[in-house]
């Protein structure tokens, strides 16, 4: 279930997602380490050590080791099924991301045919179709270089075949291309190759035309200074990347092989020794001089500069060119150097952070609290901690927008050790963000999948530790949906008054609604009542002063409180306010029109229905996003008898049933599958309660009453609390507004 999609306006993830700007690494010196030596014992080579662990030994062992490739292997074989599924789940970004960091954890050298496991091969010719789907030669070529060392006969054919073409394509694009756009060109194309291909072919080559593309820059500028004639446009381009970038990208290819001493030969060798930035060669003489297991200083020296080459923007008179490629160059080279500074001494806090935010770059989410861990240990301070705490939130985040909640939960699992340093701090307090926070962020991600079980014991060992209104409101909501009603409202009256909520009307707002529900759970009508008008005057007051961030999100939760009253046209100026309030925001965007259609649902209102679809596809939400949205358009479509404009075909047309849940979907909104068949195929609890509630609304356009209230009545008894799905069911099986009469006296809200 995508994030925008969930019912309720407020959730720990805010909370989370504010604290992690003071998460990451930090360039200033390490604080002093309180031991070390057990951080460096290395693990056996275990098919039952998690992914994380497999990963923390393989960057911890000695290149030299003989049993590195048996960790390699180890880790390999665990990369290549990701990248396959991921494929085969067409999310190829993720999956050409953790095909490109496997690689690149391989030495030249050992490529070996059982080193990627028995997925590696196919999903290596899967990268290879994408790749030169995507018109990328160099990356294209790496991978079919791949196949024709490890593939079978007929592979290896089919590789000699494409890169025959690729060549033949690169050949025809230097056609009309001057000498340094040329050289620049063919750089590139080494580049992306070598990124992709762990052999010391891919690493010359791209070494090779590195120094050739700088030295054409340089021949560029000596014409210039004689002739004075201008260049071409895309020479003077490259020839200007080639000054910028130049010197550091031969040294971010050697390094992958930690060779600082050939870097610096090819520095020398290319002319380029005046443009290197400052500090470069210095670092690189001393790492050339320095010994396996001498002291990391050195390699944090060039990490940094690594970190700043990327991290730095270009000046506002500095022309603009395409540096893609130098970027993914410098964070491999990130990746290999805070390994290899790992490897040294894995305690320090700035190459574990380093090296956990590469992890989380290459889609390996789930290893970068494990490479954490030994610097928590041996220095549990608050900064080093809370920074720890936000990389495995941030990673977690990330899991769940791919809708990988899998690798959420191992992300967190992996850090429990972290959390059990975190719970032990006397000062807390100082801790950006916080352990209870986090075990919060993955209760919301549980409520959101339907487990509630799960999520109800990480709620409430959050507000053991921290009394935050928004996670005690999470709570209150699992125990009222399961009819502890008592300790909903306790629970409640505890949130209202929390600091957060004070902080914030809107929140006070959605928990004196959710307090209205609950007292109307428990038979006090008037109370419930009373309750939704503190409600109204709080958001109705957090208007005047909101921030522009905010606008939307307290337009939002003022139609939700006016629908209670039955002010529908109130209700709907409020979220066209919502809508205007944020025109570029997609998820501001796609809460809003989700809002809007879902009201049009219950409100039987074909016309409103129509209009937030258009909205949502023109504002280019997400495909999932639109998927539920035209889902609802057909429902009313079917259900009021009116023809359809065609957008929600459109949609489910866009979505092929591959097995995937949204393909299941797509395929039940053009009829090609039964309420039944979709019931079926749900396989989480989420899922389970979107069947439910679409094969419920597949019987209501059926006039099949009692079968459909059936159906909804199992919704509102399934654990999909966090999902749209079951608030449209509770108003669908109510039929009318909370409360009549309209306004409370008194209440000042816009027309």
């Amino acid at each position: 279930m995508h994030l925008l999609r969930r019912a309720a306006l407020v959730s720990p993830l805010l909370l989370i997602l504010g604290a992690l700007g003071c998460a990451g690494s930090s360039h200033s010196a390490s604080p002093p380490r309180v031991g070390g030596a057990s951080a460096r014992v290395v693990g056996p080579v275990s098919a039952d050590s998690s992914f994380g662990e497999a990963m923390r030994n393989l960057l911890l062992t000695d290149p030299t080791s003989s049993d590195r490739l048996a960790r390699l292997s180890a880790v390999e074989s665990r990369v290549m099924p990701r990248v396959w599924v991921a494929f085969k789940m067409r999310s190829d970004d993720r999956a050409l991301a953790m095909l490109s960091g496997g690689l690149l954890l391989i030495n030249p050298g050992e490529l070996k045919a059982d080193t990627l496991g028995r997925e590696g091969v196919p999903a290596i010719r899967e990268a290879a179709h994408e790749l030169a789907t995507r018109g990328d030669e160099g990356g294209a070529r790496g991978a079919y270089e791949i196949l024709l060392k490890l593939g079978s006969a007929e592979e290896k054919a089919e590789a000699e075949r494409h890169l025959t073409a690729i060549a033949d394509w690169t050949r025809d694009g230097l056609a009309a291309a001057g000498p340094v756009a040329k050289a620049g060109i063919l750089q590139r194309v080494a580049v992306r190759r070598f990124l992709i291909e762990p052999t010391e072919a891919a690493a010359t080559a791209a070494m090779t035309r590195t120094i050739e593309w700088i030295q054409s820059a340089l021949t560029l500028r000596n014409d210039y200074a004689t002739t004075h004639a201008p260049p071409a446009r895309e020479d003077a381009a490259e020839a200007f990347r080639a000054f910028r970038n130049g010197p550091i990208s031969i040294a971010a290819i050697a390094m992958r092989s930690g060779d600082a001493a050939g870097a610096l030969d090819a520095i020398k060798k290319s002319g380029a020794t005046q443009l290197a930035p400052s500090g470069l060669l210095e670092v690189l003489h001393r790492l050339a001089a320095i010994k396996a297991g001498s002291d990391t200083d050195v390699q944090v020296e060039l990490l940094r500069a690594f970190v700043t080459a990327v991290s730095t923007p270009p000046a506002p008179d500095e022309p603009a060119v395409d540096a893609r490629e130098d970027e993914n160059l410098l964070r491999a080279a990130i990746f290999r150097v805070a390994a290899d500074a790992y490897r040294r001494d894995p305690t320090r806090p700035e190459v574990a952070g380093t090296l956990a935010a590469a992890l989380q770059r290459f889609d390996f989410i789930d290893a970068s609290p494990t490479v954490l861990v030994a610097s928590v240990l041996a220095v549990p301070e608050p900064r080093v901690v809370g920074s720890a705490l936000g990389v495995t939130a941030q990673g977690i985040v990330t899991s769940a927008e791919a809708g990988d909640i899998e690798s959420a939960r191992r992300t967190y699992e992996e850090a429990a050790p972290i959390l059990k340093v975190a719970d032990a701090l006397a000062t807390r307090s100082e801790l950006r963000p916080s352990a209870a926070r986090l075990r919060a962020l993955m209760g919301e991600m549980e409520m959101r999948e339907g487990r509630l079980d799960s999520a109800e014991a990480l709620f409430k060992e959050s507000v053991d530790a921290e009394k935050s209104g928004v996670v005690m409101l999470s709570l209150a909501r699992i125990k009222a949906h399961r009819g502890k009603n008592e300790d909903a409202a306790e629970l409640l009256r505890a949130a209202v008054v929390a600091d957060d909520s004070t902080r914030d009307a809107v929140l006070r707002g959605e928990v004196l609604l959710v307090s209205s529900d609950v007292a109307m759970q428990l038979g006090d009508a008037a109370a419930a009542k009373t309750l939704a008008t503190l409600a109204l005057q709080t958001v109705a007051a957090a208007r005047q002063n909101a921030r522009t961030s905010d606008k939307a999100r307290v337009e939002r939760t003022l139609a939700r409180v006016l629908d209670r009253f039955n002010e529908k046209k109130r209700a709907q100026s409020a979220l066209e306010r919502a809508f205007q309030a944020a025109p570029r925001d997609r998820e501001q965007v796609g809460a809003t029109v989700g809002q809007m259609v879902s009201r049009a649902v219950v409100q039987d209102d074909l016309a409103a229905a129509h209009d937030g679809l258009l909205r949502a596809l023109a504002a280019d939400i997400s495909a999932e996003d639109a998927l539920y949205f035209a889902l609802w358009v057909r429902y009313l479509e079917e259900y009021l008898q009116k023809p359809t404009d065609g957008k929600a075909d459109r949609v489910f047309a866009a979505i092929h049933d591959d097995g995937r849940w949204s393909g299941r979907l797509a395929a039940f909104g053009a009829h090609k599958i039964s309420g039944d068949d979709l019931i079926a195929s749900a396989t989480t609890p989420a899922q389970k309660t979107e069947a439910l509630f679409y094969a419920a609304l597949r019987k209501r356009t059926a006039r099949e009453g009692a079968a459909s209230v059936e159906l909804l009545k199992q919704v509102m008894a399934s654990d999909g609390l966090d999902m749209m799905e079951l608030g449209m069911a509770r108003e669908l099986l109510a039929g009318k507004a909370m409360f009549d009469g309209g306004l409370p006296r008194g209440a000042s809200v816009p027309e």
